[in-house]
């Protein structure tokens, strides 16, 4: 039976949260097991979004010139923290000699690939057959607004104020924390920050209460700017910081951290 056909019939997949990927030289039909069984995660500490969902897929990927055969595919959500364990029920699966199997995973949210793995396991070894499959991040368009020094470039009402010293005033976004740090041409500040989509807001902001002979004007027009965000649009080099209106407040460029 090949696996077009055990995927019409329906082939059970039991499946709780996971991945794993192929090998070189899958065991003979006899020494199969009836059940794959194993685990995925992630080494962040944060917490997915509630309807976030994992799919796991069990691949022929002995074709190097062809795309991957699904054999299953089961999708589930990620309520609990990781490791989320798996479970194939795979006795019905025909499997050849000298082919190659895998297991993927993919973590998404709202259609957009947020973790996946990107190293290449065994579906099946006699000596780990409980597999564990490490998920990283993909670095999207849209995950560039963190890990870069935002440095203000400009401002869509005025000249952009001097900062102490002539130091330029800049954000720093942290992902896992939502959070923002920077220099506002006055003082330190940090605090917490909205992302969804392209939506972005600032909360609070902690900062230090040093006072200025040059600065104040950069640290009252940055105040005003993150006061008034709504949004945020990134292409290539440049951050735009955009009102309720999508009208731009500021423009930032990425820069290499002094």
């Amino acid at each position: 039976m090949g696996a077009p056909s055990i995927l019409r019939s329906g082939i059970l997949l039991a499946l709780v949260a996971g991945v794993a990927a192929c090998q070189p030289n899958p065991p003979a039909q006899s020494t199969t097991p009836e059940v794959l069984t194993g685990e995925v995660y992630y080494r962040e500490k944060i917490k997915l979004p509630e309807d976030a969902t994992l799919q796991v897929y069990l691949e022929d990927v002995s074709l190097a010139d062809a795309p991957s055969q699904v054999l299953a595919h089961a999708e589930f959500n990620t309520v609990n923290a990781p490791p989320y364990p798996f479970e194939f029920a795979i006795q019905n699966i025909e499997f050849k000699n000298n082919h190659r199997y895998a297991l993927r995973a993919r973590i998404e949210h709202n259609g957009r690939l947020m973790y996946t793995n990107d190293e290449y396991i065994a579906a099946f070894d006699e000596n780990k057959p409980h597999r564990q499959v490490l998920v990283k991040r993909v670095q999207s368009a849209m995950g560039s607004l963190y890990g870069v020094h935002w440095q203000f470039e400009s401002l869509s009402d005025g000249e952009l104020a001097s900062g102490e010293q002539g130091r330029a005033a800049y954000l720093e976004f942290d992902q896992d924390q939502q959070k923002v740090g920077g220099f506002n041409g006055c003082n330190s500040f940090n605090g917490a920050i909205e992302q969804k989509g392209k939506a972005l807001s600032f909360g609070l902001m902690a900062s230090t209460m040093k006072m200025c002979a040059e600065g104040s004007e950069l640290e009252r027009q940055v105040s005003t700017v993150l006061g008034k965000t709504q949004s945020f649009n990134v292409k290539g080099q440049r951050l735009q910081l955009l009102d309720d209106k999508q009208q731009p407040l500021a423009q930032l460029k990425a820069v290499t951290k002094p």
